[in-house]
Parts: C-alpha cells; structure tokens; sequence
C-alpha cells in the first residue's frame, strides 16, 4: 500500500507540475520503486605506447586505479550498471590518443540514460593521472607520477602516493590520503580530510567539515596549511618538530602539546589579551624552519604530539 500510495502522488506532481522532464519522472519512480539493476563487464587492454598521462572523465561511477612497476599495458575492467537492457548497451566508452595523452572517453548521454559505469585499472608507473567522475567515489593507489583527482558527489582515498596529488570534491564528500611523501593538495566544499602519515608540503581547505592530519615529517622547506570554517583541524606533529606557527580562530579555543615560543608583542595584560592569545598565535615551534598555517572560524584547533 505504501508503494501504491507513493506512486500516486508522484503521478500527481507530474500531471500537475509540466516542468519535469521525463528522464527525471524516471529516477525518482526507480528510488521509490527500485528495478533490479542489471550490469555487465568488459575486460580491455591498451598499449600506451609513448603517452605520459592518462585521463579518465567518468560521468556517473566510481573510479579505482593503481599502478604497477612492472605493468607495460594499460589493464581497464569496466563495470557497467543499469535498470533496463536497451540503457545498459547505450553506456559507452572509446579510448583515444592527443599526443602523450591516452584518453578513455565517456560517449553516452547522462541526461537521458539511467545508468553508470565503475572502472577499475591497473596502468604503468610513470603515467600521470587527471582523473575525475561527476557521480562516485575515487581510489588511487601506488601512484609514481603526479595526479590530479576530482568529483563533484563523492569521496576520493589517495594510498602510497609518491608524487604530488590534487584532489577535490566539488560538492560534497571526503578526503583520505595514507602515507602521502610528495606534495598534497586536498580541497572539498563539505566534508571531513583526514591526511596520515604526511611526509612534505600539505594545503587542504574545507569549507563545511573537519581537518585531522598525522604528519610522519615536517621538512624544513615544507608547509602546512589547514583551513576550514565551520570545522575543527587537529594537527598530530612529531616531537621534534621545527616550524614557525600562525594559528587563528573566531569562535573556538587553540590548545597545543609542544611548547610554542610567543613572538614579541606589545600588550596590556587584561581579559582581552589572555582571551586573544586563546584565539590568535604567532610563534614558533624548535627552531622554527618550516611554516605552519591553521585557520578555523567556528571551531578549535589542536596541536597533538606524536607519541613515539
């Protein structure tokens, strides 16, 4: 009766509401009604002859690709999924070449095929990557070379990256990153990075989410800079840290294991100074080689040591 009833009111918002398109009518029937999904796999190789970087721009589908030091070929497993047969052979895509760039190419038409496509491959070491998917989740593992990875709805995990990687979400998702010894880059609009392990140069930027990030080492020429605004950033340094420190927020507290060293200011020593030096630090940590940035507006920050 629940289905029936349902059923009927959306029959009712489409007869009364012209504006919504047919393909749309579609989607909302199948997350009340839901068909069985079908899918069916394909199995391809390619020879990357000369190329230095692969691309991949997925419309709706999760993305995993790891890379092997002994593999020549490039080894794709595409996994496509659909409600209706006539939408399942329509998912395509073809594989092409501009100059060092090897290309898999998404075909189909998103706006009027209900369906998706996952793809899991296995490329040589020394490919760069630009990878990305409008709807799903991406895994990058044993990367060599450096990568660029984006989704608009969706998570991305970065494992034993040994090159610089970029990595956003668009709209909405998390970011992993696990053991990470070349520059990152994490940026999402809402949701939560987490960074273990961090060797070099991180920057993540999160609008609506937390930041919590392990760093294995802090170089000298190395910076850490963690921003967000409605969330909180805990920071997990080694004991023998050296790093110049600015940290600031509006509405939280700033709390630290290591010892900071205040540089010189001139103040009256009053509730405002000591509620301010909650808030507001500019100091340094060791020796103070490395530069350290940490900005919240709504919530704390914390300065965790890594206990050996």
């Amino acid at each position: 009766m629940r289905y029936l009833y349902l059923t009927v009111c959306i029959f009712s918002i489409i007869y009364t509401q012209s504006t919504i398109a047919e393909f749309s009518f579609k989607k909302i029937l199948n997350s009340v009604m839901p068909s069985k999904i079908i899918q069916d796999t394909i199995f391809e190789e390619y020879n990357p002859k000369q190329a230095s970087l692969f691309t991949l721009q997925n419309k709706r589908g999760n993305i995993a690709i790891s890379t092997d030091n002994s593999q020549k070929t490039i080894f794709l497993k595409a996994i496509k999924k659909a409600y209706k047969p006539e939408d399942l052979s329509k998912l395509t895509f073809q594989q092409k070449t501009n100059g060092q760039e090897f290309i898999i190419e998404i075909t189909y038409d998103a706006a009027t095929i209900d369906g998706s496509i996952d793809f899991e491959i296995i490329i040589p070491s020394q490919l760069a990557l630009n990878v990305s998917t409008e709807e799903g989740s991406v895994t990058i593992k044993n990367t060599n070379a450096p990568a660029r990875i984006s989704t608009a709805k969706g998570t991305i995990e970065v494992i034993n990256a040994h090159n610089s990687v970029d990595a956003i979400t668009h709209e909405k998702g998390s970011i992993t990153f696990h053991k990470p010894s070349g520059r990152i880059k994490a940026q999402t609009n809402s949701g939560n990075i987490f960074i273990h392990d961090a060797q070099s140069t991180v920057i993540a930027d999160t609008h609506y989410g937390s930041i919590e990030m392990y760093a294995k080492e802090v170089p000298s020429t190395s910076t850490i800079n963690l921003t967000t605004i409605s969330g909180s950033i805990m920071l997990h340094l080694p004991p023998d840290v050296n790093a110049d420190l600015k940290a600031y927020t509006k509405h939280g507290m700033i709390t630290s294991d290591h010892f900071i060293t205040l540089k010189p200011q001139t103040t009256q020593l009053n509730r405002q100074a000591w509620k301010r030096l909650q808030k507001q630090i500019n100091g340094i940590i060791g020796t103070g080689e490395a530069q350290i940035k940490l900005s919240s507006v709504r919530s704390d920050i914390k300065l965790l040591e890594i206990k050996a």
